[in-house]
């Protein structure tokens, strides 16, 4: 074989070894910060909850059952506001 052949075909395998490399680099790194902002919101979810849990501990019985009843229809439809009780996007 051609010295400038067998030189070609090792700067060849090295390009798509880098490349490979490369993209895989990404895609972990891609995931990585994937995962860091999905621990991030549970974290922001789980104080929201935990504040929610607090604050309905301090109220007795009935005032969490009329909590509950002012508020059903943003729990079972978030984009209902209290006074509204017709929205057609909740049912798309």
């Amino acid at each position: 074989m051609d010295s400038t052949l067998l030189f070609a075909i090792i700067l060849t395998v090295a390009f798509f070894v880098l490349l490979g490399y490369g993209t895989f680099l990404l895609v972990t790194r891609r995931k990585a910060i994937l995962a860091e902002r999905l621990e991030t919101y549970a974290g922001i979810e789980e104080e929201a909850a935990l504040a929610t849990s607090a604050e309905m501990q301090k109220m007795s019985g009935l005032t969490r059952i009329m909590h509950w009843r002012m508020n059903w229809p943003v729990l079972i439809f978030p984009c209902v506001q209290p006074s509204t009780f017709c929205c057609a996007s909740c049912f798309l």
